[in-house]
């Protein structure tokens, strides 16, 4: 297969790969859409408080098996592929989203649980599996942008799920709404196969166009405590990898764990005079938006981080918008608020996501994407019980987006923790994308020789040679794999 056709090739992958998570965002957010659709309809077998906890439940099944899963996933796409690992997750997402309405349609809120556990085994991990499958093909060029894409148009599923969900409740109850959502995780599913199909088609015309593969050859089989050993081993993970980690940590819990009760907030909030289903579906718009925001965002802040780098810095910028919408929230109408969530939404993931791939050896890149997601989900098992308790202590979510406003505080200062550390290391998250070449391989990074042509947000020229001189020296050397080591 030609170059043409390869870069034609790898635009059709992200076209297909990028709706694997329309299907994924929609699911994961179905019970945020229908809060007070499914407190109605079991409102006869737990109290208001009861239920509480119990739609919080929801989520916190959902990430429990995600604190360790997408650490163990990341190594396992890194040995065994990302497109076999795509199907596999992808197929879990399904089953699960399948038991859940089966759920209602038995009115089990124990099964409603336990599918949410068997989605939520695929779910967070199929970030780190597509994170590496497009990663693959969008390494050197447009990475950003390929990312940015992918969160729109999954965030389209959730933007979806807000309008289209209460609406369908309101005719066929819950049992209608969360079939939806089954119907469309297996449109989802049936798309992996079809990507994952494309790619090993690439693989087989390289293989035989000019003796290449996309995919690693296999290795020789290991036992139990080399494997154990290569999946423990941190030191080669430098210390501005784990501020990034720890900056993500942070700001996509705050922003996620607003989300899990934002239709219920606004509608209380603003519409509980309304009928049920007309309150729902006002609040389900103003979280559409949000998603809307984000639809529109990310490929637009995607490409402005290929073209000027400073992933650092926007980072910072996106924790500081984060703060700002959720204290405001508590005092104005929610379309403000829940813009500015969206864009804090759009610049955090188009500038944390790829400074992982920068940051990291390519047989690296699946359990280090692992590490970064099993850490946030242990941030979404954990807040929405914190959330529920405030709830019912005072009686209001207000007192919840004081506590969600200090996340966006303390990503802030990882932010700029990781700004620092970056600076010492030569500003390589600070790069455009054309200065940065492809670190498989070899695993060398190097910056273009054209002075004339740097960064313009750049502080200083001094700061541009710093870089080059840092990045011509062997910032990825073999015989230790970390970047920065």
């Amino acid at each position: 297969m030609n170059s043409v056709t390869n870069e034609n090739s790898r635009w059709i992958i992200l076209a297909f790969a990028a709706f694997t998570m329309f299907g994924n965002y929609y699911c994961f957010d179905l019970p945020a859409a229908m809060k007070d659709s499914i407190h109605s309809y079991f409102e006869l077998q737990f109290s208001k408080e009861t239920y509480e906890y119990l739609y919080n439940t929801l989520f916190t099944a959902y990430s429990l098996p995600n604190i360790f899963l997408p650490f163990i996933n990341g190594y396992l796409v890194d040995k065994i592929g990302s497109g076999t690992m795509l199907v596999a997750l992808s197929f879990a997402v399904f089953i699960g989203q399948a038991l859940f309405w089966f759920g209602t349609v038995t009115g089990s809120m124990s099964l409603m649980i336990f599918s949410r556990v068997v989605a939520g085994i695929g779910g967070e991990s199929l970030f780190v599996a597509l994170s590496n499958f497009i990663t693959k093909y969008f390494r050197t060029k447009e990475l950003s942008l390929a990312l940015g894409l992918t969160l729109a148009i999954g965030n389209l599923g959730s933007m979806m799920n807000m309008i289209i969900t209460p609406r369908v409740c309101g005719t066929y109850g819950i049992r209608g709404g969360s079939g939806v959502g089954a119907l469309v995780s297996l449109f989802s599913f049936v798309v992996v196969l079809v990507s994952n199909y494309i790619d090993k088609h690439i693989a087989a015309m390289n293989q035989m166009g000019r003796g290449l593969s996309l995919h690693r050859p296999a290795s020789n089989s290991k036992g139990f405590r080399e494997v154990l050993t290569d999946l423990l081993n941190f030191k080669e993970f430098s210390s501005l990898y784990w501020s990034i980690c720890a900056c993500s940590f942070f700001l996509f819990t705050g922003i996620l764990s607003f989300n899990n009760i934002a239709a219920s907030y606004i509608l209380n909030k603003w519409f509980s005079a309304l009928p049920l289903q007309a309150a729902e579906i006002q609040a389900s718009n103003y979280v559409s938006l949000m998603w809307l925001t984000t639809v529109i965002g990310g490929p637009l802040v995607g490409c402005l981080v290929d073209e000027y780098g400073v992933r650092t810095r926007l980072a910072m910028i996106a924790a500081v918008i984060l703060g700002v919408g959720q204290l405001s929230m508590i005092v104005f109408y929610p379309t403000i608020p829940v813009v500015l969530i969206g864009v804090a939404y759009s610049i955090g993931y188009a500038a944390i996501g790829p400074s992982v791939a920068y940051l990291t050896d390519a047989e690296d890149l699946g359990r280090a994407n692992g590490i970064l997601y099993s850490l946030q989900n242990l941030g979404f098992f954990i807040v929405p019980y914190f959330v529920a308790t405030l709830k019912n202590s005072y009686g209001t979510y207000d007192s919840s987006q004081v506590f969600l406003a200090a996340f966006a505080g303390v990503a802030l200062y990882f932010g700029y923790k990781s700004y620092m550390e970056n600076t010492q290391k030569g500003h390589v998250l600070e790069l455009r994308i054309d200065q940065l070449q492809d670190v498989r391989g070899a695993g060398m990074v190097e910056l273009k020789e054209v002075q004339a042509d740097y960064n313009p947000l750049m502080d200083s020229d001094q700061e541009y040679e710093d870089a080059k001189r840092m990045l011509d020296f062997n910032f990825y050397p073999r015989k230790s794999k970390g970047a920065f080591s």
